[in-house]
């Protein structure tokens, strides 16, 4: 309150009085809602009633229209206030008044008290009851809360004191790290789990509402992994389960998501959480059947559920926690089935750029991540796929194409939608898809240019997100394998990635090392062994370009994209066209000295990272790497790598050694798309929001606690086995129209696909 329309004063009644309370009066903004009169109130406690209290407003100076007045009264303790008597003397010219709340806080009780008024006090209503409106334990703005207090209070056994006390605390953690650290330092948050198994449903969700602000940081996990450390994993679980009410599922959800960004509890979360997220939230809320995915997708007008946008947002954290993070989640029964559900639903309905199908459509691009890599590709056939041939040639795949999600939902998303996030999402899953030499994967380059999506991907480069030109660029470059789609990528392209190549000049860039070089690898995809595409190059700028980046003496590029764009000149010094504009941009070739460049370049990563969407500050790859493999569960050790991210510690870049290749020799002629080598392949990254966090005050909006809130078919195929090793292939679907099928090991489900 501005401090021209609030006066404080101090009233005191009597020696002995020796209980002090604060009470605020605040008249209504309506015209002549003011008085002049003499005010008085009495409160009525559950012990006695005070005497009458007497404002005196002699110089007219208090109780005008708007006007805050605070008043310090030293009074007998009454015990709890149920009741508030207010009136006046009818004394001036103007004495009705229109008095709209009182708030009177029990310094001695620490209790807050609300009394709502919203009528005229005056004439024959000279004096008016007020019963109470609401309470909790509080203080004023601006004293200095006692948490060891607050942490007592929850200790004891009186119901409603831990309530509001867990509502106060979690008032006082709203964006104020220092409040978070103080209650687990002293023990709070062990205290706060403990309450998660409270036998009082309402001391329950003051603990969950709680621990959802405790769990928020953007600076520090040091609360999440106390919380987990507690066994608060568990207890929400367990309440989850036991609930029904969309408000405590909310919340649960809240707490597990922050839990989420801590990369070292994703897969404990998961192998403890997931099944019963997706059997209790995912499917119900999804409204996916077995026989509705056969059908078009209903007509949808409401947004999906916040319980379900929370379920679908910590499965896509979840989905970045490794490789056997991602064989869980395409284990899980239906998991799947329904992401792809929410997806196509949303494309049917037009509503492209909503959060839910945002993290379903991010979740499949990470389950599709180092996919054929992680399937054993000696164990079972492909089921049939027509593909071109002339597009196959002679490599010969033992694969079968297992990639995540409906590729045409991906193509009308990267037409349609608005939101950075899905595109980038779509653009990924497209080129995780097609960054192998299987045939299902030259079969969606195919598909891909027939849906006319390559200009939607060309269009991607245009905008201003390092992470969404990134993915256009190696899904470019993984479809320009291609030869049509080379032709049409070249034409269309090439401009555009010459335009996103850093000058060479020390600047602020808008483009980081990893893309850079999925930019250039893409300049060498399209124009190896291609004139047509070397003349596109030679009418821009992309040769000074690289000529700068190539022999950078500044260090304003990392060694790898150094090393890159040498390899991007050495290919193109082969174009006698391009020789002299190489020569007169300052760079030369020499067989001698530059034999090592003549190897194709290796992108930084063949296929998309997996992200999720709750490390929005940590874009550094790095900082934020997570391992590949199951090492850090296990405690194992990684193989080291040198400088260029080789496993095996050599020099070439091109080397795909320690990755499995099942396409055979043929493939050394033209370089395939390649999977990452993890040195920048992964990064948890925010999309959208920031973990959550709620308030407990009612200045914002309120959230639903009233608190502030920071079977088979006649066209079934099955894939015969090699072996007895129990592996099975299962498509179902509607004749002539293919909707997903399955891999299954050992009455397990190990892919789920649609094309």
């Amino acid at each position: 309150m501005d401090e021209d329309i609030s006066r404080h004063r101090i009233v005191v009644l009597g020696v002995d009085d020796n209980s002090e309370y604060d009470v605020e009066f605040k008249t209504a903004a309506d015209d002549n809602a003011g008085t002049d009169a003499n005010v008085y109130f009495q409160m009525i406690g559950e012990e006695r009633e005070s005497q009458e209290i007497q404002l005196n407003n002699r110089g007219k100076g208090y109780f005008n229209r708007g006007q805050l007045d605070r008043f310090r009264v030293r009074a007998k303790d009454v015990g709890r206030l149920k009741m508030l008597r207010v009136g006046h003397d009818n004394s001036g010219s103007d004495s009705r008044w229109l008095l709209d709340e009182v708030v009177i806080y029990s310094l001695a009780r620490g209790e807050r008290y609300v009394f709502k008024g919203g009528r005229w006090i005056g004439g024959r209503n000279n004096e008016i009851d007020l019963p109470l409106d609401s309470w909790n334990y509080g203080q004023l703005v601006g004293q200095e809360p006692d948490i060891p207090d607050l942490i007592d209070f929850m200790q004891s056994g009186d119901e409603v004191k831990i309530i509001n006390a867990a509502g106060y605390l979690q008032h006082l953690c709203y964006s104020k790290e220092s409040v978070k650290d103080k209650v687990r330092e002293l023990g709070g948050i062990q205290v706060i789990v403990r309450l998660l198994r409270h036998y009082e449903w309402r001391v329950r969700y003051a603990a969950i509402c709680l621990l959802r602000n405790l769990s928020f940081s953007m600076k520090h996990n040091a609360n999440r992994l106390a919380i987990a450390d507690c066994g608060g994993i568990e207890a929400l679980i367990e309440i989850l389960q036991e609930t029904e009410k969309t408000e405590y599922r909310e919340g649960i959800l809240g707490v597990l998501c922050n839990l989420s960004s801590v990369e070292s509890l994703r897969l404990r979360i998961l192998l403890i959480c997931l099944h019963i997220i997706v059997i209790i939230i995912i499917i119900p809320y999804s409204e996916w059947t077995a026989l509705a995915a056969r059908e078009q997708p209903p007509v949808r007008t409401e947004p999906w559920a916040a319980v379900l946008v929370h379920a679908t947002r910590l499965v896509r954290n979840l989905s970045s926690a490794g490789t056997r993070a991602r064989q869980e989640l395409r284990d899980e029964k239906d998991l799947v089935d329904c992401l792809v559900w929410i997806t196509r639903v949303g494309v049917k309905n037009e509503q492209y750029d909503n959060k839910c199908l945002e993290h379903s459509v991010c979740t499949l691009r990470n389950l599709s991540y180092r996919l054929e890599s992680e399937i054993d590709r000696d164990r079972y056939d492909d089921a049939d796929v027509d593909v071109d041939p002339a597009a196959v040639k002679e490599q010969q795949s033992q694969g079968c194409f297992a990639g995540c999600g409906d590729v045409q939902q991906y193509h009308m998303l990267l037409r349609k939608s608005k939101n950075i996030e899905t595109l980038e999402g779509s653009a990924g899953a497209l080129h995780n898809l097609t960054a192998c030499s299987w045939k299902w994967a030259i079969k969606i380059r195919g598909d891909t240019r027939r849906a006319q999506a390559i200009p939607q991907l060309v269009e991607l480069l245009r905008i201003d997100y390092d992470p969404t030109i990134r993915a256009a660029a190696i899904a470019l470059r993984n479809l320009c394998v291609d030869s049509e789609n080379k032709r049409t990528v070249g034409e269309k392209a090439i401009i555009h990635l010459v335009h996103r190549l850093p000058t060479g000049e020390e600047e602020e860039r808008l483009v980081r090392d990893p893309t850079v070089a999925s930019l250039l690898c893409a300049i060498y995809q399209l124009t190896n062994k291609n004139d047509k595409n070397s003349k596109y190059l030679r009418k821009t700028k992309g040769i000074q370009k690289m000529v700068r980046i190539a022999t950078d003496q500044n260090k304003l590029y990392s060694p790898r994209v150094i090393k890159i764009a040498n390899q991007v000149l050495a290919n193109l010094w082969s174009h006698s066209q391009l020789q002299q504009q190489i020569k007169n941009a300052g760079w030369q070739y020499d067989a001698n000295k530059n034999a090592e460049l003549a190897r194709a370049p290796m992108d930084y990563e063949g296929t998309s990272l997996p992200q999720t969407p709750d490390d929005r500050t940590r874009r550094d790859p790095n900082s934020a790497r997570l391992e590949s493999d199951d090492d850090q569960w296990r405690g194992g050790s990684r193989r080291p790598r040198d400088n260029w991210g080789n496993v095996n510690g050599g020099t070439d870049i091109s080397s795909e050694s320690d990755r499995q290749r099942s396409w055979g020799e043929s493939l050394n002629q033209i370089p395939p798309p390649y999977a990452s080598d993890d040195n920048y392949s992964r990064g948890s990254r925010s999309r959208d929001d920031l973990p959550m966090e709620v308030m407990s005050t009612s200045s914002r909006p309120s959230a639903a606690n009233s608190v502030r809130d920071e079977n088979d078919n006649a066209n079934d195929r099955t894939l015969r086995l090699k072996d007895s090793g129990g592996w099975g292939w299962e498509e179902r679907g509607p004749v002539g129209v293919r909707l997903w099928g399955r891999v299954w090991c050992n009455n397990k489900q190990v892919v789920f696909i649609l094309a």
